[in-house]
């Protein structure tokens, strides 16, 4: 725990570098990943993320067993690195398919802003201009 209220979940390490973090506030649960992404990738990872109609294209899928995203659909964007998704994904029997509303920000430094009641002020992470 980090003191924040965040629970380290766990480091990888090796040829990605990263750290996972979660809490549960509000019968919400938030999640954190922290990695290093040098300068002259964070335009093409950021217009990655945020083609969300697109994730079914690129995301994994796994035939054994049988897990993939089958609708990713945005509801709602917010400057140029804050969205609200709904992704649907097909699992496994006896399981029906399951649907998450993920709501995504993208931050510097997510420690040095404060939260809302709806999660981190996504407009300040980046400036207003999302740049």
């Amino acid at each position: 725990n980090d003191g924040g209220g965040w629970v380290k979940q766990g480091d990888h390490t090796g040829r990605h570098n990263f750290s996972m973090y979660y809490k549960l506030k509000d019968k919400q649960l938030y999640c954190r990943l922290e990695t290093v992404v040098h300068s002259n990738l964070l335009v093409p990872i950021l217009s990655v993320l945020n083609e969300s109609e697109l994730y079914q294209t690129w995301l994994p899928n796994y035939n054994i067993p049988r897990i993939k995203v089958v609708k990713s659909e945005k509801l709602h964007q917010s400057g140029r690195c804050g969205q609200v998704v709904n992704v649907e994904t097909e699992v496994p029997w006896p399981l029906a398919k399951r649907q998450v509303i993920l709501k995504a920000v993208a931050c510097d430094n997510i420690d040095s802003y404060p939260e809302e009641e709806d999660g981190v002020k996504s407009n300040e992470c980046l400036g207003k201009d999302g740049g």
